[in-house]
């Protein structure tokens, strides 16, 4: 009887965690997006002259990831995503996961005009990709890294899109 209870407490533990959310529209002074659903905000951080934002994928088994950071100016695009790259080389979670980057080419991300580079990983034996988007918009230079294991990659997609479709900077 004593392991029924445990069982069902935890049991409903998990499905209250695991609970889907809805998308929702997150404003602020300085951006807002919409944020898919059953994702949520995990850290945000303002200075002065810039910010920063991680959005993921708020599931279990999940592996969608998003980034979003801006500073004011202008700098060289190419300059921001090497420096993204180097930091993800030298993260400690990443050490061994045979971190691989494309070279930086031209791309759009929400019609503006991008430089990106693609990557590939190995993280806890599964398969991801990502990239590192690098832009001008409104006197800012904007980098954002998404990121998706394989097999969710279909689904990640789509929610990327969602966020990318709706991001304002203010």
């Amino acid at each position: 009887m004593k392991s029924t209870t445990i069982f069902l407490v935890f049991a409903f533990t998990t499905l209250v965690a695991c609970k889907n959310s809805p998308s929702y529209l997150h404003e602020d002074d300085y951006v807002s997006f919409t944020c898919p659903k059953n994702w949520k905000i995990t850290e945000k951080e303002f200075y002065d002259g810039g910010g920063f934002y991680s959005v993921e994928d708020n599931g279990f088994d999940s592996s969608g990831l998003m980034t979003l950071s801006w500073a004011d100016g202008e700098y060289d695009l190419n300059e921001q995503i090497i420096i993204y790259s180097e930091d993800l080389k030298a993260n400690f979670v990443l050490k061994n996961s045979n971190l691989s980057f494309e070279r930086i080419v031209d791309s759009k991300f929400n019609n503006a005009k991008s430089r990106e580079s693609s990557y590939t990983m190995e993280l806890l034996g599964l398969k991801h990709e990502g990239r590192i988007v690098a832009f001008h918009l409104k006197n800012k230079t904007v980098v954002i890294i998404i990121q998706s294991a394989l097999e969710d990659k279909t689904m990640n997609d789509i929610k990327f899109e969602v966020i990318e479709k709706s991001l304002v900077l203010h």
